[in-house]
């Protein structure tokens, strides 16, 4: 095996010891103040260390014999070669290298080991600041007290020599005769697929001490029992993946975070202990486990985490207060899921959590800090999204090809938008980018057809490549000039059908001059203004005229729809949708104290568009009209106005007519008919109660002061 010394058997702690790397908080400091001699034991060329003999020839170190060098150290017991060397060559026969063996042989450029070497002693390269390659044959086992790799075929119960400060990457894999294991309280690391695919392998004894473990540590194993380290904070990928024979884990309790596919596969896992510091959850841990097949439907915690949910959704879901984590792929496909409630206590969000489901809205809080890749992606019903603050880790994808969002608020405190986070958006009209952000991301916004109106902060540093590409409804982008890195065609450009790169119609880009982002517009030849070139005070008189000025048109074109807008119309439901958001933006714009004149332009604009694009829905509509105007009319009498429902009644009536107006389909506008003939059936007034009558041999009437008077003779009826 040949390694390089930067990537040396991608065994760090066997490193540290092999060549004196320091491992902060792992080893004890080592002596830094080696000896200052080069030469060693003064005219020495050849010698005995060990059971093995020696020769130096013009730097060329050969070592020969049967059996161990000596061992050494750079204070006391120095090498009788010196430090002088820059080959040194192991011959056959040789089985140990002994400590500090070459330490600080500073001109060492090339070492050759035979395959008869097992192990190689503590720091025996170190400070060999020449050598760049070395060659360990297959046969070494043990490198400064670190189990390498296992010779052979183990068998039964294996435990490692008191000392052993680090079993390497792979050190026993596929030892499938080892039964149980034992290490000692010295071993401070322990490698990835250390034990892996040790079938035989049942119990474990891990030292108490270790914080962390290699990934894949028991893959495939056999292990049934495992005592896991006390200090342990993460149970690592593939950890315990495939190990089909694995019924019970004990948690340490201080146990945070568990990582992709730890548990995968574990078919007989069906009780997990000490689960309540659990605070992340990787969305595969336990996929595949008895555990979670067992698990009833509805939703699935482990400690703070919501790590799924089985079964069918209902439309709305409240996650538990306390919930830290929303695994990966929790909701994933949940497709009649509408609206889930977050609690304040959520920090994370995990990959893939929300995608494909049937959201309409999501509100993330402050509280959460990171979103993972395509949390909401493919959520073709979302139609709103808020971001809260404290999100500082945002992944990829995470509204990819969400088709209805139009409606996006990302709160002050996020410092970047991911890349891709909005591809496909086609629904998105405006976005306001908050102070704070400082970057971008590739493609961020691409493809987003209807987004006419963004807003960049003065905060941004970065804009990513093709992050406004292919938005044809963008007529204007300003650049702030603090952005110094802007990635290739990143506004102004658009596919065309042949998908041919070509310009946007009428886009102008407000750059700065020297910047990047009029580099790209001179490249592609886009319309550009450069903001330098603007007035340094504008009037702001004649700003707040403007201003004025639009937000009275805005006004005018409310009061004009109004009077246009058909009495007993319904709509086709993409049209309704498109005037619904167009009206409440221009709402929301008009009542805005700081809108700015082109924002209420761009309001009205688009307020105007969407009442000219509504669309008639050719429907039978007639029965839903004339019930809403039934339940209308009772709602104007004093009945109405004295029953505890009166206000639901009025929520009732708005509803429907929102359905008469916005139904998408017949079969929408017949179920609300249905509901709301139901609603005035209840209403009727019930039947007269009789005031006279007969019972059995006699007679009863009923006065108006509630008296019951019975007459006659004989008996009364009888009753149940």
């Amino acid at each position: 095996m040949t390694h390089s010394l930067k990537k040396m058997s991608a065994l760090l702690l066997s490193a540290a010891m092999l060549f004196g790397v320091q491992a902060t908080g792992v080893f004890p400091s080592v002596v830094s103040a080696y000896a200052a001699e080069t030469d060693g034991v003064a005219g020495a060329s050849s010698g005995v260390t060990g059971d093995c003999a020696w020769t130096l020839d013009n730097g060329v170190l050969t070592i020969r014999g049967s059996g161990a060098t000596a061992y050494y150290d750079t204070a006391v017991n120095k090498t009788p070669w010196g430090y002088n060397i820059k080959k040194v060559i192991i011959e056959d026969g040789v089985t140990q290298i002994g400590r500090c063996a070459f330490a600080s042989c500073r001109q060492l450029t090339e070492v050759t080991i035979a395959s008869s070497v097992v192990s190689i002693g503590f720091e025996a390269f170190k400070n060999c600041e020449l050598l760049e390659k070395i060659s360990l044959p297959d046969s070494v086992t043990d490198i400064g007290n670190s189990l390498y790799t296992a010779k052979g075929t183990l068998t039964g119960e294996v435990e490692a020599r008191e000392g052993t400060y680090c079993i390497a990457d792979r050190a026993l894999y596929d030892q499938k005769e080892v039964t149980s294991l034992t290490l000692p309280e010295s071993v401070e690391y322990i490698g990835g697929g250390a034990f892996t695919a040790c079938t035989k392998l049942t119990d474990a004894v891990l030292p108490k001490h270790i914080s962390e473990l290699g990934t894949s540590l028991f893959n495939m194993s056999g292990i049934k029992r495992v005592t896991l380290p006390e200090n342990l904070m993460e149970i690592n990928k593939y950890m315990f993946s495939n190990c089909r024979e694995l019924e019970e884990i004990t948690l340490p309790e201080g146990l945070a975070s568990i990582g992709i596919n730890a548990f995968y596969g574990c078919s007989q896992l069906d009780v997990i202990n000490n689960t309540d510091a659990l605070t992340s959850i990787d969305g595969s841990a336990f996929l595949n486990s008895k555990w979670l097949n067992d698990q009833p439907d509805g939703a699935v915690y482990l400690g703070k985490v919501l790590y799924r949910y089985k079964g069918e959704c209902p439309e709305t879901v409240t996650i538990a207060d306390g919930t830290t984590c929303i695994s990966g792929g929790a909701f994933g496909g949940q497709k009649t899921l509408a609206y889930v409630e977050l609690p304040v206590s959520l920090r994370e969000i995990g990959d893939f959590a929300f995608e494909s489901s049937g959201l309409n809205e999501i509100n993330i809080p402050v509280s959460c800090n990171i979103i993972g890749e395509s949390a909401f992606s493919y959520c073709k019903k979302l139609t709103t999204a808020v971001i809260g603050g404290g999100v500082t880790e945002w992944g990829p994808d995470t509204f990819y090809l969400c088709s209805a969002l139009r409606e996006l608020t990302i709160c002050d405190g996020v410092k970047s938008i991911p890349d891709c986070s909005f591809l496909d958006c086609t629904a998105l009209r405006h976005v306001t980018i908050p102070e704070g952000v400082t970057e971008i991301g590739y493609r961020a916004f691409i493809g987003c057809a209807k987004l006419s109106y963004v807003s960049l902060p003065e905060s941004m540093t970065k804009l990513g490549e093709q992050a406004f590409f292919n938005c044809d409804s963008l007529k204007k982008l300003s650049v702030p000039k603090n952005c110094v890195e802007v990635g290739d065609m990143p506004f102004g450009l658009k596919y065309d059908d042949n998908y041919k790169t070509v310009k946007v119609d009428g886009f102008t880009a407000y750059v700065y001059t020297d910047s990047r982002a009029l580099f790209y517009a001179r490249m592609y030849d886009i319309n550009y203004i450069l903001l330098d070139n603007q007035p340094a005070t504008p009037d702001e008189a004649q700003i707040a005229q403007s201003v004025e000025d639009a937000r009275k048109a805005l006004g005018d074109k409310f009061t004009e729809i109004a009077l246009l807008f058909p009495v007993g119309g319904a709509f086709t439901k993409a049209s309704a949708d498109d005037y619904t958001y167009a009206n409440r933006y221009a709402e929301q714009v008009y009542y805005d104290e700081n809108a700015s004149a082109e924002e209420l332009i761009l309001a009205r604009e688009e307020l105007q568009a969407a009442f000219e694009g509504l669309e008639p829905f050719e429907g039978d509509k007639a029965e839903l009209w004339s019930l809403i105007e039934q339940l209308e009319a009772f709602i104007d009498t004093d009945e109405a106005k004295a029953r505890d429902d009166y206000e639901a009644l009025k929520d009732a009536l708005n509803e429907a007519k929102v359905k008469y107006y916005y139904a998408g389909t017949q079969e929408e506008l017949d179920k609300t008919a249905a509901a709301l003939k139901e609603l005035l059936d209840s209403l009727e007034p019930p039947e007269p109660q009789p005031t006279s009558g007969v019972t059995g041999d006699c007679a009863w009437t009923l006065g108006e002061n509630g008296v019951l008077t019975i007459s006659g003779k004989g008996a009364m009826g009888d009753y149940q």
